[in-house]
């Protein structure tokens, strides 16, 4: 069988061959999520959609909003996350839920009414 392609077909085969491993470059370069994960490793997040979990069913969209930082201490990092539902969606309780990305990135969180994480880390000095 004889396959034939015009100019356009075979430029738009090849232009999405080579954006598609950029594409999944990028997404894995994301640091993972964890309870050390600091205010630059969120940052790579922002405005991104997540899937909250109360771990007995419920569940929500989110959008991280905005991350808000205090002021730099020595050996401390403060900052807090603040997320978004979509529009109509109610405000999840105060609670721990699981926060799962879809790049399969996954950390608990300690959500607060105002779909806040607030977090206080203490950095021990570099060698």
């Amino acid at each position: 069988m004889l396959i034939t392609m015009n100019k356009r077909s075979f430029m738009l085969g090849t232009a999405a061959t080579l954006a598609a491993p950029a594409a999944m470059a990028a997404a894995s370069c994301r640091p993972a999520l964890d309870g050390r994960s600091r205010r630059l490793d969120w940052q790579a997040y922002l405005g991104e959609h997540f899937e909250l979990d109360d771990g007995q069913g419920a569940r929500a969209s989110v959008r991280l909003a905005r991350i808000s930082a205090a002021p730099a201490r020595r050996g401390c990092e403060q900052f807090s996350l603040v997320f978004e539902t979509p529009q109509g969606e109610r405000a999840v309780p105060t609670g721990l839920y699981r926060l799962e990305h879809a790049d399969g990135h996954a950390t608990a969180l300690y959500m607060s009414e105002g779909l806040r994480a607030d977090f206080n880390l203490l950095h021990s000095a570099r060698a």
